[in-house]
């Protein structure tokens, strides 16, 4: 873990060790949840109709949206109350505590009022086939349900977040995982074949681990308590300044991810939605390789800012481009290039048009990773306003586009996922890239030079070896394909330590001398 040597001192609160066993309980929850997931879409695509597993991709693209309502108003929740808690002003925590959660129960009672109109009016809102309507209503209703309770209780299970024990949170959540896979199996091969089941294990799985965090947060902090009276309405505006422009942030992820599903649920096939959503989960669970790290890093970016340290913050900004497009390169470039491969592998011929939709998504990905830092960067900086409107912008352009491509020009789900690729990318290089260099007085040239070049260029030379092994090669089951692909995972490592800045060997080499070290001992 010596890319956090530059994110971490001797004087910042979170340790070198905490980053690092806080990253790993992550990945290994993230690395089960995606294997078994992977299996489960597999298993149900070859099973269910294009036109049942459509309703399921439509409406567990919601489940994605309400984290993301939650999570701005619960992060204002965990700033404002980690401070009064380093004070020891419990009063003032429980003050925090008990207005954060009557505006999320205020909050979420609205949605849901809305929700259950949706409910009602389903068929007429989404292009659902009637045999597959009850169900459709089910799962929104579940999902709803579920959302309701875990946003306004949500703060009383806060005590893991206000006392770092971020490790433990994430034990908690590998548990739940292990338990919510065991139900769903239950489900799929005790019951039925149905994707409801999905969204019955996951609401499970929320439920589950809100209460088991309630429990520990009373346990760590007695002294946490709600009560009407300690309502505070100066809380209030806090709370929506705090969280109101990082809600559009992930707002805008949201409609990066999922507004291509509605639009083709309107005006495509449940072939197209079924198709891209394959892509789509290719792409997405790509960007969930990255997140161990990023999910750990933000307290040391606040702790960079509060002391000025900008050169520290440029430098880890260009650290994080290349490391990211690292990691996600293990993925992307053979994804790319076997996805015709995997695809008929993995569920025939019926969804190869899903291949297509794969490469296109997951070329944007070098780019996304590019700007992997910024989000938590400008956080730390407080400077999240100007982030989130050139997002939003990119995404409603990319709407936009989307519609004339499918609808007005009448053309595929492939030229309009294309479509998809061209202005993300495009805005990522020239409206993203572009804030984070006047954001971080940091070069364009610095941004090519340091980060996306030596990010991308050990990923396109392993590709020429791959291509080769695509063009040559007839590959007929999943051994053979990884068996295959194994080499060029070794030169890419190569290519990452050939053309990795100086720093980068060097921490490279440091990494491999404690594995050396470590393994002599035993």
């Amino acid at each position: 873990m010596s890319f956090f040597k530059l994110n971490t001192d001797s004087d910042n609160p979170i340790s070198k060790k905490l980053v690092f066993a806080n990253s790993v309980s992550m990945a290994i929850t993230k690395f089960l949840s995606i294997t078994v997931f992977i299996w489960v879409q597999q298993y149900l695509l070859k099973r269910i109709s294009p036109g049942e597993y459509a309703v399921y991709a439509i409406i567990s693209s919601l489940v994605f949206l309400l984290p993301f309502i939650t999570s701005a108003l619960v992060s204002a929740g965990v700033r404002y109350m980690i401070f009064e808690y380093t004070r020891r002003d419990f009063g003032k925590m429980n003050r925090i505590l008990s207005t954060s959660i009557i505006l999320n129960a205020t909050i979420g009672s609205i949605i849901l009022l809305v929700s259950l109109l949706a409910v009602y009016f389903l068929d007429h809102i989404l292009s659902i086939e009637q045999e597959y309507l009850y169900d459709a209503q089910l799962m929104f209703l579940i999902i709803i349900i579920t959302f309701l309770v875990n946003f306004a209780l949500t703060p009383l299970g806060l005590g893991l977040h206000i006392t770092q024990k971020l490790v433990i949170k994430n034990i908690i959540d590998l548990i739940v995982e292990i338990l919510k896979i065991a139900l769903l199996f239950s489900l799929l091969f005790g019951v039925s074949t149905k994707a409801l089941w999905l969204v019955v294990a996951n609401a499970f799985a929320l439920i589950l681990a809100l209460g088991v965090r309630i429990f520990l947060s009373k346990k760590i902090i007695p002294q946490m308590s709600f009560s009407i009276s300690y309502f505070d309405k100066a809380f209030v505006n806090k709370f929506l300044s705090f969280g109101s422009w990082n809600s559009i942030i992930l707002l805008s992820r949201y409609l990066r991810n999922f507004a291509a599903l509605f639009i083709l649920n309107r005006f495509g096939t449940n072939t197209d939605v079924s198709n891209f959503n394959i892509g789509r989960f290719v792409s997405r669970q790509t960007l969930q390789v990255w997140e161990p790290i990023r999910s750990s890093i933000g307290a040391p970016l606040i702790a960079m800012h509060s002391k000025n340290q900008f050169q520290r913050l440029n430098d880890t900004y260009l650290k994080g481009s290349r490391l990211a497009i690292w990691i996600t390169s293990f993925v992307v470039f053979p994804a790319i290039i076997f996805s015709e491969v995997f695809v008929t592998l993995y569920v025939g011929e019926v969804y190869i048009n899903a291949a297509y939709i794969i490469m296109a998504l997951l070329s944007i990905v070098p780019f996304q990773m590019l700007n992997a830092m910024l989000p938590q960067i400008s956080a730390a900086m407080d400077n999240q306003k100007d982030l989130a409107i050139r997002m939003l912008t990119i995404q409603v352009v990319n709407i936009v586009a989307m519609y004339y491509v499918l609808v007005i020009m009448n053309l595929t789900v492939i030229e309009m996922a294309i479509s998809i690729a061209v202005i993300n990318i495009i805005g990522e290089l020239f409206v993203i890239t572009i804030f984070a260099k006047r954001n971080l007085n940091i070069k364009y040239t610095n941004v090519l030079n340091k980060g996306l070049m030596p990010g991308v260029l050990p990923g396109f030379i392993a590709s020429l070896y791959w291509l080769a092994i695509n063009y040559n090669v007839e590959i007929t089951s999943y051994i053979q394909l990884g068996l295959l692909v194994l080499p060029g995972f070794l030169v890419l490592i190569f290519c990452i330590y050939t053309f990795g800045l100086q720093q980068d060997k060097k921490q490279m080499l440091d990494v491999f001398s404690a594995i050396k070290s470590k393994w002599l001992k035993r």
